[in-house]
Parts: C-alpha cells; structure tokens; sequence
C-alpha cells in the first residue's frame, strides 16, 4: 500500500509541476488509472483472501468432526475398560475378605 501511495503521489507531483496542458491531462489520467487499478487488486486480493479462509475453515471442519467423533468413541472404550477393570478388582477384594471371615 505503501508503495502504491508513493507512485501516485510521484505521479501527482509531476503532473502538477508539468508545463504542457496536455502532458498534465495525460498524467492526470495515469494517476486515476493507477489508482482504480490498485484498487482492483485490493478488491482481487481481499476476495482471493476470503476465498482462502473459507477453504481453510471448511478443511478444519471437514477434519475435526471425525476426529471429535473418534477421540469420544476411545474415551467411552476407555471408560468401559476402565470400568470392568475397577470391577474385576473389586470382585477380588469381595472374595478375599469373603474367604478370610470365620465360619
């Protein structure tokens, strides 16, 4: 932007400074065409940037539900595991304490 903003002020100063009517038309018209021309690039630019972070959000999306949806179903196998672990020891605690009262 910076660069755009110098050139036409360049081109600005120098078709204020020109002493031919038609040369001063002339950079007249190259600065209003250097000025639409850069913002038509702006324009291009910013909607190729949309364009961008539409893909890239969508790309996430696409990747993150199946991955949200596999993390849940280890974490409910883990809890299962878990769970029967948990069980199976305290099925083993049950009988040796069952085993060590008296009769």
């Amino acid at each position: 932007m910076k660069l755009q903003e110098d050139c036409l002020a360049a081109v600005n100063l120098v078709s204020a400074r020109a002493s031919g009517e038609n040369l001063r038309r002339e950079l007249d018209q190259l600065a209003v065409h250097a000025q639409n021309v850069g913002v038509e690039a702006s324009a291009r630019a910013g909607a190729l940037m949309n364009e961008f972070a539409s893909r890239l959000a969508g790309t996430y999306r696409e990747t993150t539900v199946p991955s949200l949806e596999a993390a849940r179903a280890f974490s409910a196998r883990m809890a299962l595991l878990t769970s029967g672990i948990i069980a199976g020891v305290a099925d083993a605690l049950s009988d040796q304490s069952g085993s060590k009262k008296p009769k």
